[in-house]
């Protein structure tokens, strides 16, 4: 069950009066959790206690028509008891209509704050019928994680740190217009900026998956290049840090076939967890510790440079026991070694990981102005030698023009401490 700091509930509630959006969450256990067992220990077709303006709660059954706003009161809030799915229509007596082509569905038990405002803007009353949907704020993650795929709903999160932590830590650790990053389909995780137009689906590929590092408001609109629109009346505030799973295919009935959006400043109401993600960005550190063998004892090789790429927080070299140690900031970043002989011969190996893998390179034959701060950004931004990177090798070994032969071996390879040898023949 999520936890609250008293002052992240404060600083929150105080957002969600000022700028009078949804706010959904577990039962409020100091104010409505007596309005939850009075909806509970009704008939079996009752789901919900509303109440409009500062009235007292109504219990609402299954199938029956509701207003949103009614005698001139707002609905201020709702508590749901019983999963339901929701059916919105543009009228106050559920006649014409439905207003939205997708009906919404709402979990138990849940609690929602000053929803109507928004919901008017989808119709002016609605009808729920009951559906099997538990709680996503309390289901174990591997049952949540098996409802999404088999219902393939939106769910909105904290990051998961299993899986997306590191990709929201590339988010937050880039330029200041990055604000999220998404998925389309099973591809890479890609970075978007402030007031960018995102295509809902690409080359027929969904997003699958959005990861927001700064809090944004978002413009959809009806075609894929925002230009046709908005087709939704409300621009829709994201706080930060968030996580959204399965939101294109609800995205395109509901809202549009693309957006952009701007910054705001409305804090994570699951922010409180702010600690718990920041540990687990400490823990997606690398290291990788490195031994070196001279196999012949015609040439004496030794490291004349040490560098380190600025991506994922960057990182350090040290040295241990003999061992070189480089330990990076995450996924995404490396570091190289360039070795000098004492009869003129050099090379560089560099070591990193790309997408949670090892992977490894030499160059040889270097000319005298190919250092390492020089190879080293070449395996980045599209460089003529980012294909290695991507070829996440555990192991690679190449000739130089004298035939000595050069190869680096990862003994270690999986994992977030990681080991390898380089042998110089």
């Amino acid at each position: 069950m999520l936890t609250f700091r008293t002052t992240s509930l404060l600083s929150l509630l105080q957002i969600v009066l000022a700028v009078n959006i949804p706010f959904f969450a577990d039962i409020d256990v100091t104010k409505d959790i007596a309005q939850h067992i009075a909806c509970k220990d009704a008939d079996p077709d009752t789901f919900a206690s509303f109440r409009y303006g500062d009235g007292p709660p109504e219990v609402v059954q299954f199938n029956q028509c509701v207003q949103i706003r009614r005698d001139g009161q707002v609905m201020t809030n709702a508590v749901y008891c019983k999963p339901a799915t929701c059916y919105p229509f543009a009228d106050e007596s559920c006649m014409e209509g439905p207003s939205t082509p997708l009906p919404i569905p709402f979990p138990a038990p849940f609690d929602s704050l000053d929803v109507a405002d928004f919901s008017e803007l989808l119709g002016q009353s609605a009808y729920c019928s009951p559906n099997g949907m538990p709680n996503p704020l309390g289901a174990l993650p591997g049952f949540l994680v098996q409802l999404v795929v088999a219902v393939n709903i939106p769910l909105v999160g904290d990051v998961d740190a299993t899986k997306d932590v590191a990709q929201y830590k590339a988010c937050k650790d880039a330029d200041s217009d990055t604000f999220a990053s998404i998925r389309f389909g099973d591809g890479p995780p890609e970075a978007v900026k402030f007031n960018q137009c995102v295509p809902f689906r690409r080359d027929g590929q969904a997003v699958t998956n959005a990861v927001s590092c700064k809090p944004a408001t978002c413009y959809p609109f009806a075609d894929e290049g925002c230009t046709v629109g908005p087709s939704a009346p409300l621009p829709i505030p994201f706080p930060a840090p968030l996580e959204i799973f399965n939101a294109a295919d609800f995205a395109e009935l509901s809202l549009g076939q693309s957006a952009y959006c701007s910054p705001n400043n409305i804090p994570s109401p699951l922010g409180s967890l702010t600690g718990l993600l920041e540990q687990s960005l400490s823990q997606m550190s690398y290291k990788i510790t490195v031994r070196i063998y001279q196999t012949n004892p015609n040439a004496f090789f030794q490291v004349v440079e040490k560098t380190v790429w600025n991506y994922a927080n960057g990182g350090t070299w040290t040295e241990s026991n003999g061992q070189h140690v480089l330990t990076m900031g995450g996924s995404g970043t490396s570091g190289t070694l360039r070795f000098l002989s004492d009869n003129g011969e050099n090379f560089i190996v560099a070591l990193g990981v790309h997408n949670y893998k090892r992977w490894c390179d030499i160059v040889t034959n270097l000319k005298n102005d190919q250092t390492g701060i020089i190879i080293n950004p070449q395996y980045y931004n599209s460089g003529p030698r980012a294909y290695q990177r991507e070829k996440q090798l555990s192991s690679y070994d190449v000739n130089n023009a004298q035939e000595r032969n050069f190869a680096v071996t990862f003994t270690e390879g999986d994992g977030h401490d990681l080991a390898c040898n380089i042998i110089i023949g």
